[in-house]
């Protein structure tokens, strides 16, 4: 049964997961027709979040849960190199910004969206995968680590350390970051589908 912290978590965020999924670049991701510039645009905004998020992360998570951005971030890494092209744009156009103070709840916030997210994303990898094929075959290790049997049991770990760090009254704080979080990945999907079509 989820608690009390999860449950105002997830309404707090689901209009907002559903604006993600709706964006032009998102769509197209997941889309018959999608395309190898449309996957590298969709990794490489997601690298322009996940480098601020790796660099930001407190020791307040590294302390309590087991979960390792520098690995997903280093997967970024190698999926674009995979794909060719390099990086779209190296400077982002907007500074995504982790500034809360090192114990605050905010960061589990956070941590509920860029983790819960890991769940939906084996479904854009298989996609991918019947859409592109072998294209896409070295490209997936952000989406689909190889070295993780399952993301159920790391997602009921972190589950387990969010519901411990988020209280009755920290919980406002944790939904902040959650939100947060969510609008950065917003603005980094909006801001690449931007220089997609001005490079286009």
């Amino acid at each position: 049964m989820e608690s009390a912290a999860l449950a105002a978590l997830h309404a707090a965020t689901d209009d907002a997961l559903h604006e993600l999924e709706s964006l032009p670049l998102v769509r197209r991701v997941m889309s018959r027709g999608v395309t190898l510039d449309d996957y590298r645009a969709y990794l490489q905004a997601h690298l322009q979040v996940f480098a601020a998020w790796s660099e930001s992360y407190p020791r307040c998570l590294r302390r309590r849960c087991r979960c390792n951005p520098a690995s997903r971030l280093d997967a970024l890494h190698l999926d674009l190199a995979a794909l060719g092209g390099g990086v779209l744009d190296a400077t982002p156009r907007e500074r995504f910004g982790f500034d809360w103070p090192p114990e605050s709840p905010c960061w589990w916030g956070a941590l509920y969206v860029f983790e819960g997210t890991r769940l939906d994303a084996r479904a854009v990898a298989g996609h991918l995968r019947r859409e592109l094929g072998v294209c896409v075959a070295g490209a997936l290790r952000f989406l689909d680590p190889l070295n993780e049997a399952s993301s159920q049991p790391a997602w009921a770990t972190t589950v387990q350390s969010i519901e411990r760090a988020l209280t009755p009254e920290s919980l406002a704080e944790g939904i902040d970051g959650a939100r947060t979080a969510l609008a950065h990945l917003h603005t980094a999907l909006s801001s690449t589908e931007s220089t997609c079509r001005e490079a286009a």
